[in-house]
């Protein structure tokens, strides 16, 4: 996952470090983050307009065992994606 924030804002990184403790990473306007599967994060607490704008990319894979593990992760985000097995599909998962 890459995520680059395109507006200044107060939210931040939420994540457990490889000790189990809780971290912040502060966003940076322009700055991307990038981590990979097994990377435990969440937004963290704040105000959001919504006007905030955080773009998200998602780097898979096109091995079925990898693309099972990634499409659960990615049910509840995404309206439409690009399948390694089916090309662009709907996510039937995504509620309307």
């Amino acid at each position: 996952n890459i995520l680059v924030p395109l507006k200044d804002f107060d939210i931040d990184l939420a994540y457990e470090d490889v000790d189990g403790e809780i971290r912040h990473y502060d966003y940076r306007l322009g700055k991307a983050v990038g981590f990979g599967g097994g990377f435990m994060h969440s937004t963290g607490i704040g105000e959001a307009d919504p006007e905030d704008v955080m773009l998200c990319v998602y780097l898979g894979s096109d091995d079925p065992t990898i693309w099972e593990y990634a499409r659960q992760n990615i049910a509840d985000e995404l309206q439409h994606y690009m399948s390694p097995l089916k090309g662009f599909v709907r996510n039937e998962e995504f509620g309307d």
